[in-house]
């Protein structure tokens, strides 16, 4: 994420924008603050458009380099000016040292990084790439059970969405994961309300929309932010640390998106992913290979869509569904995209469960949904190669993630509950206990030195897997059997041990806790009823013996729903 300073604010009130006065009276800043005491976070700034959208000139902008933004009062100027390779807008020639200082950082580390790219970068002044960005203004959407200091962060979020494009190393979207733990800190204040009264988390799909997570993974060249899956899988442990629903349907949201690029025509692909950096739609998933009750239809050149889907995750609150079906009784899977929001489509409150109760994981009934002939994925369709396989890794690694989110945001709520209020076992008790408080008991520390290595591990798993899904996803048709294999072996490796590490942790913090942790009121059961309910998406006990063929006959798993 960028850092984006509000200095000069006692210039502000010369801001003719309504929407910026607006937007920093409901964050609570006044014009009084002062130079450099207001820190916003974002993702990027484009100097036209926010100059357009404030109606003030390039003059107030200044753009100082990556990671830092000045926002700032001045005379109207157009003035451009160049430093390294990063490009300058300001109204006058001042070039400080800190400017400077950060701009050679950031060449520096480039150059660390790509020296081929960057070289010619190197003390010329002049720059070989041009830095640009797009941005889009939301409206502020806070619930109202978050507290002030968290709502003024939420709003920040729902105010400025600001997706960077085209930075001059594309690759690094840093500002995806710090957006996701920006979530995370506010998703975190209200899990435990939110846990108990389950439903359809609607203010904080709003804030993940209003974040720019949603464009992700879609190509730059379409509109999107073109990350890759190992920063998009990143993003989907982070948020779930603090709360692995909202995790999941971020995660299936991705997955979504992608599966016109896995299964569809080229037509297919670019047209979901230009409608999804457009319009940020959300997507669910209704592909659940188990259920066959769904069947198409040819009819008048066009589909009918009819039956049910089980276990429908992420389907409320969304915008579009990737379905499965069957056709004429045959057992051959087809995939489709369908609206949400079709005439014949509901979507039913029906997820009750006991973990993962913000997933609207639900059911989805189809009534005579009318559809295109282009609603239908393909060719190639599911499976008609090793790429055309890759959907089932990229679900097991979201899987994995998320369960190693789990486990490490057990950790992180654990850990201060231990420090500030859990007792340590007097001698009176336990013969041979000596600590003074809990938090330097010899075995509550063992305990959480237990749980930190099996995190680490299953953390160090689940970034290796991430990287091969990568590695394959950019193989394309190119991708073979074998190396398709070794994605599924790492990926079901990573998802075996995040499951059982999410099980252990998620009970075993309780012991570090003590007693009085188990309180009803508390909620940290969640983590538990969370990864229990989870990992039974499909048996570990599968991934296990699959492994087990691979090490000892060298048999890749089987391509198929879930391998």
């Amino acid at each position: 994420m960028l850092l984006v300073l509000i200095q000069e604010s006692k210039r502000l009130a010369e801001l003719r924008s309504f929407g910026l006065r607006k937007l920093l009276a409901r964050i609570g800043l006044e014009e009084g603050v002062g130079e450099h005491k207001v820190l916003v976070r974002a993702q990027g700034l484009g100097l036209s458009s926010i100059a357009q959208t404030f109606e003030v000139g390039l003059g107030y902008l200044t753009h100082a380099t990556l990671p830092y933004v000045l926002l700032g009062a001045g005379k109207q100027s157009t003035m451009l000016r160049r430093v390294g390779p990063f490009v300058l807008a300001g109204n006058d020639d001042r070039r400080t040292e800190q400017h400077q200082a950060i701009c050679n950082f950031e060449l520096e580390r480039r150059l660390a990084r790509q020296p081929e790219r960057f070289a010619d970068c190197r003390g010329n002044g002049e720059p070989t790439l041009r830095v640009h960005y797009h941005m889009r203004l939301h409206r502020l959407s806070v619930p109202r059970s978050v507290d002030t200091a968290n709502r003024r962060a939420n709003a920040l979020h729902s105010a400025i969405t600001l997706a960077a494009v085209d930075f001059l190393d594309p690759g690094e979207l840093h500002w995806s994961i710090e957006a996701a733990r920006g979530l995370a800190a506010a998703f975190r204040t209200t899990a435990a309300e939110r846990d108990a009264r389950g439903g359809t988390p609607k203010a904080e799909r709003d804030l993940i929309r209003a974040s720019g997570l949603l464009r992700l993974v879609v190509p730059s060249s379409l509109g999107g932010a073109g990350g890759d899956w190992a920063v998009a899988l990143t993003v989907v442990r982070e948020l779930a640390v603090a709360d692995a629903s909202l995790a999941h349907v971020l995660g299936y949201h991705y997955l979504g998106v992608a599966t016109p690029h896995i299964f569809g025509t080229a037509r297919q692909r670019d047209l979901a992913y230009t409608e999804v950096a457009r319009d940020n739609l959300f997507w669910g998933n209704a592909l659940n290979p188990l259920d066959l009750r769904t069947t198409i239809t040819r009819q008048g050149g066009g589909l009918v869509l009819r039956g049910a889907k089980s276990f429908a995750s992420g389907s409320g609150d969304s915008d579009r569904l990737v379905v499965s079906a069957t056709e004429d009784d045959s057992p051959a899977l087809h995939v489709l995209v369908v609206p949400t929001r079709a005439d014949g489509v509901t979507v039913h409150d029906d997820w009750d469960n006991m973990g993962q109760r913000q997933t609207d994981s639900g059911s989805v009934t189809f009534d005579n949904v009318t559809l295109s002939s282009e609603a239908l994925l393909g060719p190639p369709g599911p499976g008609a190669s090793p790429f055309g396989t890759l959907r089932t890794c990229i679900v097991q690694a979201i899987l994995a993630h998320v369960y190693v989110g789990l486990a490490r945001g057990a950790i992180v709520e654990a850990a201060p509950y231990t420090r500030a209020s859990a007792r340590a076992w007097p001698a009176r008790a336990w013969p041979g206990s000596s600590a003074a408080a809990a938090a330097e008991d010899p075995l509550v520390l063992r305990s959480y030195g237990e749980m930190e290595t099996l995190t680490a591990g299953a953390e160090a798993l689940c970034a290796r897997a991430a990287n091969l899904v990568q590695a394959g996803w950019q193989r394309g048709e190119m991708l073979t059997v074998e190396e398709r294999g070794q994605i599924a072996v790492a990926v079901a490796t990573a998802r075996a041990s995040a499951a059982r590490t999410a099980l252990q942790v998620t009970s075993q913090m309780f012991e570090a806790m003590g007693s009085r942790a188990t309180s009803a009121r508390l909620r940290y059961d969640r983590f538990w009823r969370n990864a229990r309910t989870l990992t039974l998406h499909d048996p570990i006990e599968h991934k296990l013996r699959e492994i087990g063929d691979w090490v000892v006959n060298g048999r890749p798993p089987t391509p198929g729903s879930y391998s």
